[in-house]
C-alpha cells in the first residue's frame, strides 16, 4: 500500500512538473509573439501634399507630379505606384519608381486631370494614397512681336546685300518671318523665337524699296508689319575732289577750252 502511495506522489509531482514546463514555454513563445508585433514591419507613410495640389486650376500643361512619402521603420525602402488619367477608372502608367515624382509629358488645356499614388515597402505592406485633381490653364496664344531689320540702307543694282530679321514670340513659339522686298519678290524664313535669321536680295533697278517684314507663329498669330528704306540711286554722284579740282582750276579749264576752239 505505501509502496503505491509512493508511486502515485511522484506521478503527482512528475505531472506538475510537466504542466510547469509546458506553460513556461507557451508563455515564451507568446512573449516573443507580443514582441515581434510590437517591433516588427509597418507600412509606409500614405502619399501626401501633392503637387500640382489637390484641387488645382491654371496649371500649366508641363507641370511634373510629384508628393511627399517615406516609411516610419528605419532601413525601409519605398517605392510607388502611379495611377493617372483624365477619366476614371485610372490608368497605371508607373510601377515600382523609387522618386516621389511623375512627368506626365504635356498636358491638354482646359482638362481637368485625377491621380493617386500606392506606397510599397520593401516587405510588401502598401498605403494607398488618397485621389487629387487639378485642372489645365485655358489656352491662350499672343502674337509674336513685331520683327527687326538690320542692313543695308543704301547700295546699286544688281549687288546682292545680306539682311538680318528677328522676332520674339512671348510664348516660345516657332516664328516664321514673311519679307516684302518692295520690288514684287518676298521670302520668308521659319525658327525658334528670338532667333536671328540671314537673307539676301538683290535689286535690278534704281529707286527707292521699302522692306516690310512680319512674324506668325505657329497657331497663326501675325506680329504688326516692321519696315526699313533702302535707296538705289540713279546715277553715281561725281566725287567731291573732282568738283573740287574744278572749281579751283577755272581760269586753266577755260584755257583749254579756248584752245580746242581754235
Amino acid at each position: 500500500m505505501m509502496m503505491r502511495k509512493d508511486i502515485l506522489r511522484k506521478g503527482l509531482v512528475l505531472g506538475i512538473l510537466v504542466l510547469f514546463v509546458i506553460a513556461s514555454i507557451v508563455s515564451a513563445l507568446n512573449t516573443d509573439s507580443l514582441s515581434t508585433t510590437e517591433g516588427g514591419n509597418n507600412p509606409p507613410y500614405p502619399p501626401c501634399k501633392p503637387s500640382p495640389p489637390d484641387q488645382a486650376e491654371d496649371v500649366d500643361i508641363n507641370a511634373d507630379l510629384s508628393w511627399i512619402g517615406g516609411d516610419p521603420d528605419v532601413g525601409d525602402t519605398v517605392t510607388y505606384d502611379v495611377f493617372f488619367g483624365s477619366m476614371v477608372p485610372l490608368q497605371q502608367v508607373a510601377s515600382n519608381i523609387s522618386a516621389p515624382s511623375y512627368n506626365p509629358g504635356i498636358l491638354s488645356h482646359s482638362l481637368s486631370y485625377y491621380w493617386r499614388v500606392v506606397a510599397w515597402d520593401n516587405h510588401g505592406l502598401s498605403t494607398d494614397g488618397p485621389g487629387w485633381r487639378f485642372t489645365i490653364a485655358n489656352f491662350t496664344n499672343n502674337p509674336p512681336e513685331r520683327p527687326t531689320i538690320e542692313g543695308r540702307v543704301d547700295g546699286v543694282p544688281n549687288t546682292w546685300y545680306e539682311f538680318r530679321f528677328s522676332s520674339t514670340d512671348p510664348d516660345g513659339d516657332t516664328v516664321t518671318i514673311f519679307v516684302d522686298w518692295g520690288d514684287g519678290h518676298t521670302n520668308s524664313t521659319q525658327g525658334g523665337s528670338g532667333d536671328i535669321r540671314f537673307l539676301y536680295h538683290c535689286w535690278y533697278e534704281s529707286g527707292d524699296y521699302t522692306i516690310k517684314a512680319k512674324a506668325i507663329d505657329e497657331h497663326g498669330a501675325e506680329s504688326e508689319w516692321a519696315t526699313s528704306l533702302i535707296h538705289m540711286p540713279t546715277s553715281r554722284s561725281i566725287h567731291k575732289p573732282s568738283i573740287s579740282f574744278f572749281e579751283h582750276h577755272a581760269q586753266l579749264v577755260h584755257f583749254l577750252i579756248k584752245i580746242v576752239e581754235v
